[in-house]
């Protein structure tokens, strides 16, 4: 088992929030330093940026509406400073994504970063080490064409498909209706229909404190798969 820090806040994509990224994977490698078992370190660090949320709801202000291109770009820009300070400090940095990020219309390519993609989605990947996938439906085919794209485009492991646990609505995104066997038996399915792809590296479960009750309510001899195994 590994073990990777997570944080993120959709104020980190905007450039006067650079340093709490920055800050953070900086703790991630101080606290590496004060462990001597590597079993205890961190071996990377994932951001849940999720920019689209500046969209003046939840205390947010909203730049999401009156400067998507802007907004986009200044966390692409953050992201790529963050990925060159995690590989310095010999971490991996990983990033949540939705899957929706490959729709140019509503994700529009900054002009500066034309030359790096056609899509968003594109450019996410391949400036970090790993992207996670938000692909959130409640069966197994719906998951896989959302996450297709992604998956299809990156030519080595670094696309891991997640699946939703938590209440959350509308209830077609998420296996908290479904339950535990249902999850399960979608994320093999989705593992069979994806394991050739050179670009798959797995598949993840949000969130840990959902997926935990899930697996006692079945009980200790429920069929738990390991099926995020790193290539």
């Amino acid at each position: 088992m590994t073990v990777q820090a997570l944080s993120g806040d959709p104020m980190w994509a905007l450039p006067d929030y650079q340093d709490r990224g920055t800050t953070a994977i900086q703790k991630a490698a101080d606290y590496n330093a004060k462990v001597t078992a590597p079993i205890e370190r961190f071996v990377g660090v994932q951001f849940d940026v999720e920019p689209h949320g500046l969209n003046g709801n939840n205390g947010y202000p909203d730049r999401w509406n009156t400067d998507r291109v802007g907004t986009i770009k200044t966390w692409l820009d953050n992201a790529r400073i963050w990925t060159a300070q995690a590989r310095r400090l010999g971490l991996r940095f990983g990033a949540a994504m939705l899957a929706f990020l490959d729709n140019t219309t509503n994700y529009p390519v900054p002009p500066e970063y034309a030359s790096a993609g056609s899509r968003v989605s594109d450019i996410v990947t391949d400036i970090h080490d790993y992207v996670v996938v938000m692909g959130y439906r409640d069966t197994a085919q719906a998951v896989y064409d959302l996450d297709i794209d992604e998956v299809s485009y990156a030519k080595t492991p670094k696309v891991i498909v997640a699946f939703e646990s938590t209440a959350q609505t509308p209830t077609n995104v998420t296996f908290m209706e479904e339950g535990f066997f249902a999850m399960e038996a979608s994320m093999a399915a989705v593992h069979g229909m994806l394991k050739s792809q050179p670009g798959y590296k797995g598949v993840a479960v949000h969130a840990f404190r959902q997926w935990e009750p899930f697996i006692a309510a079945v009980g200790p001899k429920a069929p738990v798969r390991s099926l995020n195994k790193v290539r």
